[in-house]
């Protein structure tokens, strides 16, 4: 039979005291209560008690959270309506902004772009069209064929490409869907309205192709404009 060490009554359990290490040691004479050598009731409040600690500390860092994000989001919209963000277009976006800008387009096309096939076959009659098309309705912002720059193009924010240059990488239909709905926040219009859908085609294959062009579309482009068509990487060499 054990004494318990309050003094009142008697306990003929398990001992109510357990040794507990400290610093890696085991000290036999610094004792802890242990929560499996608890009578029943005692036991029973120990758990409560451990509950509302663990559920009290969570709540705490939920709300905690929650400030944080409502803090963020009312200071990212006092900052904009009280005219903290600047508008003017005639300065170069810094570094970061442009590669988050490319990574949040590339990420949408990805995402929303139906991976559609060009149903026109890439024929040199079609890459021709195509030229002709860029030269009325893209050469303004986008470099003209006979490598010319576009200096509306470089007063936009961000600057628009120029494709002639530096010819995208990017597959048809991602070409095609960007030229269709356009670039929001951008001088990059949609032409759904203005384009017919085989027109669109003929310019995203065109423009996905610029640098492998069959050699007598090479040569149209040459006669036409006065310069050689952009070589891929290969040719450069």
């Amino acid at each position: 039979m054990r004494v318990l060490p309050s003094g009142y009554g008697f306990w003929t359990g398990p001992p109510v005291f357990s040794a507990v290490k400290i610093d890696g040691s085991e000290k036999s004479d610094e004792l802890a209560p242990h929560p499996l050598h608890l009578p029943q009731y005692l036991r029973s409040n120990f758990e409560v008690t451990l509950n509302r600690l663990n559920g009290g500390l969570m709540r705490k860092f939920l709300l905690g959270v929650i400030f944080t994000v409502l803090v963020l989001v009312l200071g990212g919209l006092g900052t904009a309506i009280l005219g903290f963000i600047p508008t003017h277009a005639n300065v170069a976006p810094p570094r970061w902004e442009h590669r988050l800008a490319n990574t949040s387009i590339d990420a949408s096309m990805e995402r929303h772009a139906p991976h559609l096939t060009n149903p026109l076959p890439p024929s040199d009659q079609n890459y021709q069209d195509a030229m002709k098309l860029y030269t009325m309705n893209c050469a303004v912002c986008h470099g003209t064929l006979d490598r010319k720059p576009a200096s509306l193009g470089k007063s936009f924010y961000p600057p628009a490409p120029n494709l002639v240059s530096d010819p995208p990488d990017d597959p048809e239909w991602h070409t095609f869907y960007t030229i269709r709905t356009g670039v929001r926040y951008t001088g990059m219009p949609a032409w759904d309205q203005t384009l017919s859908e085989q027109d669109m085609w003929k310019l995203a294959s065109f423009l996905s192709h610029m640098e492998k062009l069959p050699p007598s579309v090479q040569e149209y482009w040459k006669t036409n404009f006065g310069v050689d068509a952009p070589a891929g990487e290969e040719e450069k060499k």
